[in-house]
């Protein structure tokens, strides 16, 4: 049911004569004719323009607005065919109109549709009933005064508030409806959730003609004090009931893990629910089971805050990417390890040193980091996130198990500094790469130095960033607040807006068919790499330890020695090189006597 709302519908003839005398497409003029709408003409849009596609005979749609001494406004849609150049007029319209019946104070009032052609109008009017149905209203058809040779659709027939003008009520909202929502979870994104679903009410109604109510609210613990206020009635401790409930149009998973988030989300699918996600995990391990779910439902399940909170990375790929051909995606995707590094750094550069123990407890204060932060700085977040990127970018079957990761945490201040001195700045990395040639998949999650003027480098603290490479588009990045309750609520209201729209429509979106992944091993990727060695100040300790990069096949880019007696250290960057023959290289250094101590590895990212 639409809300009552008053606008203003200026005269537009100029803005008509000029559109026909440009010979302007239809969908261009239609759009001329919403702009001067100040009402969401969201569904009225949608309708004319999948109405102008239908009509038969290169028809085209044109608009105008008529505002007459007697302040009766309408919106006039004609199909104009060769030699016709009537325009609905004032009195047609208003005659069709002056019978319709008062129901409770309210009028049905429908938005005219006129064909201008032959009598025999039964393709448009065929288009027009196909195209009202996909769209959410009923469409009728009436015959128009046969002196205009012309047949009239009602798209949409609709119960509208009533007016003193009821030509003016054609344009109070359009088809609104309401779709309620089922949360499951109400935690920090949750809760966020909640509260974003509440602000910005009014701003997706007006736009969409939909209006988004939390009506279910599934937790744990009724009695837990949370960041929201809600109605009573709305808390259960019975998940099933809510992806069970008829009343529930769509479902939030925001409980986190594997089960029983996958059975309640498969639950969901199965009722003809489209699921909004955040659960990186899940996807990570179950998301082709769950894809194919949804498809099969032919149903929603959107996911774009599990990956990098509210950047949305995922709709790029799987929208406006779909047909690119990437070859890389490689980002800084888990914010608590990208502070602990920028402390690091910033130490360094402000003459100090840099210590991991220190930037962990200062993550940890500000609630940057857990408990608990193993998941985090060991790359097991990034590694699930990097599944999921690999899987939407390459259209492949990508889980977590097929991803390598190095964590953080033995990083030390000396690699660091080093990195700092040579133009670089140390980041986790997830990174996907697929092989043109092969079809190989490489998924990885490890540190690696970032040259100093590369985007990534300057992506300080909690942020996070993600960088993609394509044959045509060259390199894209998209950067902001990867985690949070705030950010990742706000990814989450955006796939529920599409998902409720989509449900309307009758549509869906769709990862699409996943082929088997072939997963290149972490021993057969190659890159530049950076090794530090401390070794005795004598001659001939250069000539040992390039004899045996040599022997693996590794060639040295830069060669340097910091310090001089015990304090002596060789710091090597190798040309690209396998990583099978850079880590033969690493077990035989340690292995010669004037080697005392081989430091962390870690890859050079290119230019």
């Amino acid at each position: 049911m639409g809300a009552d709302r008053s606008c203003e519908i200026p005269l537009v003839h100029e803005q008509v004569a000029e559109a026909e005398s440009q010979h302007l497409s239809a969908g261009q003029v239609t759009g001329r004719m919403l702009e001067h709408l100040a009402v969401d003409a969201g569904t009225v849009e949608r309708c004319l323009l999948a109405l102008q596609g239908q009509v038969d005979g290169g028809n085209r749609i044109i608009t105008e607005m008529i505002d007459t001494e007697q302040h009766d406004r309408i919106l006039a849609v004609t199909a104009l065919g060769e030699g016709c150049g009537h325009l609905a007029s004032r009195r047609d319209m208003t005659d069709q109109l002056s019978d319709r019946p008062t129901v409770a104070g309210s009028l049905e009032l429908p938005l005219i549709v006129a064909d201008l052609g032959d009598e025999d109008t039964e393709p448009v009017g065929g288009a027009a009933q196909a195209v009202g149905t996909g769209h959410g209203v009923n469409v009728g058809a009436e015959p128009g005064p046969r002196e205009h040779r012309r047949r009239t659709f009602i798209l949409p027939k609709r119960t509208w508030p009533a007016t003193t003008d009821p030509v003016a009520s054609l344009f109070v909202a359009n088809n609104n409806q309401t779709v309620r929502i089922g949360v499951l979870g109400c935690g920090n994104v949750g809760a966020a959730f909640v509260q974003l679903v509440e602000a910005q009410r009014d701003t997706v109604e007006r736009r969409t003609g939909l209006r988004l109510e939390v009506t279910r609210v599934a937790v744990r613990n009724l009695s837990a004090p949370r960041d929201v206020e809600l109605a009573d009635g709305v808390l259960t401790r019975d998940a099933h009931a809510v992806v069970n409930d008829p009343d529930i149009d769509l479902v939030v998973e925001a409980i986190g893990g594997i089960e029983p988030a996958r059975e309640l989300i498969l639950e969901s699918l199965a009722n003809a629910k489209p699921v909004v996600t955040a659960n990186k995990e899940l996807l990570a391990n179950v998301g082709a089971e769950l894809y194919a779910a949804a498809d099969s439902a032919g149903r929603d399940l959107l996911f774009e805050a599990a990956v990098a909170g509210g950047i949305p990375i995922m709709r790029a790929l799987r929208e406006s990417l779909h047909g690119e051909p990437v070859s890389r995606v490689l980002g800084i995707i888990n914010g608590t390890t990208n502070f602990i590094l920028t402390k690091m750094t910033d130490a360094v550069a402000g003459g100090g040193e840099a210590d991991y123990a220190t930037a962990l407890t200062e993550a940890q204060r500000l609630g940057f980091a857990e408990r608990d932060p193993t998941a985090d700085v060991e790359g097991f977040d990034a590694g699930a996130k990097a599944a999921i990127i690999a899987t939407v970018a390459f259209g492949a079957k990508v889980v977590a198990g097929d991803v390598y990761h190095e964590g953080i945490s033995r990083i030390t201040g000396s690699e660091i500094a080093i990195a700092h001195r040579l133009g670089y700045v140390v980041k986790l990395l997830g990174i996907v790469e697929r092989d043109s040639n092969t079809g190989d998949i490489s998924v990885r999650v490890h540190p690696a130095m970032v040259p100093i003027h590369h985007p990534l480098a300057s992506v300080r603290d909690s942020f996070n960033a993600v960088f993609v490479e394509g044959d045509f588009v060259d390199s894209l990045m998209f950067y902001g607040r990867g985690a949070g309750g705030a950010p990742t609520a706000s990814a989450v209201f955006g796939d529920v807006v599409d998902a409720a729209i989509n449900l309307r429509n009758g549509t869906h979106g769709s990862v699409g068919a996943l082929e088997a992944a072939s997963i290149r091993p972490i021993d057969e990727t190659s890159a530049e790499y950076l090794l530090g060695l401390d070794v005795a100040d004598k001659p001939g300790v250069l000539h040992s330890v390039t004899g045996v990069f040599a022997s693996h096949g590794v060639s040295i880019r830069v060669a340097e020695q910091e310090g001089n007696g015990p304090d002596a250290r060789l710091v090597f960057i190798t040309h690209s090189a396998r990583e099978a023959d850079v880590q033969a290289t690493v077990r035989e250094l340690r292995d010669l006597d004037v080697v005392r101590n081989v430091g962390g590895l870690l890859r050079v990212i290119g230019d």
